[in-house]
This record gives structure tokens, C-alpha cells and sequence, in this order.
């Protein structure tokens, strides 16, 4: 009799923790959301608009950008693995807004926020490369990351790379850095350009 009471009491404290896991599961998965890739079929017909293309971060091994949509590039693959079409997804959720981003100073997160103004933050979202998931985070955070944020290093405009590099660089080390470039102001031409030792080396962003 003693053992049986012992076995319901147990299946009873392995439910009971099991819910309340699940509960816990469920709870973290609140803030979690979707934001659409870029379609890429459609990317000979994507203009660049009044802004060149915005370097968010690069390393030796990613090179993530900001152009009508955030992307994030594998060098060593020499493959697109990632893109945010973050135009088209949040103006379905709040309607016309300011987006900005930026990304973390170890590029292990990308940070977002949607605004009426550029003062009135309304919404603010981190995706993290480790679970490969988007959710929404708390003012603070947001604010804390922004201040240790991935700079770029910008170009004085009399320097000879300014036009070319649409006036910003991110420098690797000492003898190598990265930059943008594109023609015709069309996203499908937008190239990743490595330079080490002063020797220049292409990355077409788009070819397939």
C-alpha cells in the first residue's frame, strides 16, 4: 500500500513539474516574433533609394549591412545566410515608422527599433545569432546595448576612399578592412569589398 501511495506521489511531482516547465516555456516564448526574409526574387527590381547602403558590422568571418532590408553575409562561404525585411513585416504591425538598427560590439546580436519620430521609441527588438530567434526587449536593454554598439569607422570626405566607400570602412586590423560598394543604386549590385595589404578582393553580395 505504502509503495503504491509513494508511486501516485511521484507521478504527481514529475506532472507537476513537467507544467511547470512548460508554463515557463510559454511565458519565454511571449516576446518572441517573426520578421520576414527578404525575398530575393524579386531583387533585381529593389532600389537602393536616397541612402547608400549602411555597414552594420564585419569581422573575418560575417559582414552584416543595412540597405532595404538588414543582411548578413558569410565571407568565408561566400554566401548570403541571413536577411530582415523589416520595411515591409513592421509597417504591417504599427504602419508607417522610422527603423533603425544596429549591431552588438562581439556581432553576436542585431538590434532594431521602430519610432514616429527619432526621439519616440516605440518598439525595440534583438535577434540573436546563438537561437536564431527575434523577440521584444525592454527599454533598458536596448538602451544599454546602444551605448556598446559596433561603430564603423567614418571616412573624412577628403579622404581618396570616401566616394568609393560611401564614407565608411570597418577596419579589421591594421593592414585590412571592409567596405561597400554598388552601381546604379540597385541592391542586386551590391558588393562586399575586402582589403588586405592594399590588395582589394570582390564579394558579390546577390549572385547565386
Amino acid at each position: 500500500m505504502k509503495k503504491k501511495v509513494l508511486i501516485i506521489f511521484c507521478i504527481a511531482i514529475i506532472s507537476l513539474i513537467a507544467i511547470i516547465i512548460y508554463n515557463k516555456s510559454k511565458k519565454s516564448n511571449i516576446n518572441e516574433i517573426i520578421i520576414s526574409e527578404v525575398d530575393l526574387k524579386n531583387i533585381d527590381e529593389l532600389m537602393i533609394g536616397s541612402e547608400p547602403p549602411k555597414l552594420l558590422y564585419a569581422d573575418k568571418e560575417k559582414v552584416i549591412f543595412d540597405c532595404s532590408g538588414v543582411y548578413v553575409y558569410d565571407m568565408k562561404n561566400q554566401a548570403l545566410t541571413k536577411s530582415f525585411d523589416i520595411s515591409s513585416t513592421m509597417s504591417k504591425m504599427y504602419g508607417k515608422r522610422i527603423w533603425n538598427c544596429f549591431v552588438s560590439q562581439d556581432g553576436k546580436q542585431i538590434f532594431f527599433n521602430s519610432s514616429k519620430d527619432t526621439t519616440n521609441l516605440s518598439a525595440r527588438y534583438c535577434y540573436s545569432f546563438e537561437n536564431d530567434l527575434v523577440k521584444e526587449i525592454a527599454e533598458k536593454e536596448y538602451t544599454d546595448n546602444r551605448k556598446n554598439a559596433f561603430e564603423c569607422t567614418y571616412l573624412d570626405y577628403k579622404d581618396e576612399l570616401y566616394e568609393k566607400a560611401s564614407g565608411s570602412i570597418v577596419n579589421i586590423s591594421d593592414n585590412e578592412y571592409v567596405y561597400l560598394t554598388f552601381q546604379d543604386w540597385k541592391v542586386s549590385t551590391i558588393e562586399i569589398v575586402y582589403v588586405y595589404d592594399g590588395k582589394e578582393t570582390y564579394y558579390s553580395v546577390f549572385d547565386n
